[in-house]
């Protein structure tokens, strides 16, 4: 019985309740994605995605993006999706109203 590749890379796995939404591929994509989002999916993806981005970093700077495997991509996803997100959450959070 084999069982199947993980969705991230090690380490990450914290993460993979987010891949199905939020590891999508295109600028454009993502910012469909923030827009059409609620308010608590945005502020949960930031507050589980945020604290991780330095690691996340670290992990993908650590080889050539040729090298990437599936689940680095979709790990590179989240986190440009987490770019996407980060800007929507700081300006809600600091907006009064």
């Amino acid at each position: 019985m084999s069982s199947a590749p993980p969705l991230l890379p090690a380490g990450f796995g914290d993460l993979e309740p987010f891949v199905s939404r939020w590891a999508v591929d295109g600028t454009a994509r993502r910012a469909a994605l923030r827009s059409a989002s609620t308010v608590a999916e945005r502020e949960a993806f930031f507050a589980a995605a945020g604290p991780r981005l330095d690691d996340a970093l670290a992990s993908l700077d650590a080889k050539a993006f040729a090298a990437y495997s599936p689940a680095d991509q979709r790990l590179m996803d989240l986190m440009l999706s987490l770019a996407h997100v980060a800007l929507a959450v700081e300006i809600q959070v600091s907006t009064p109203g």
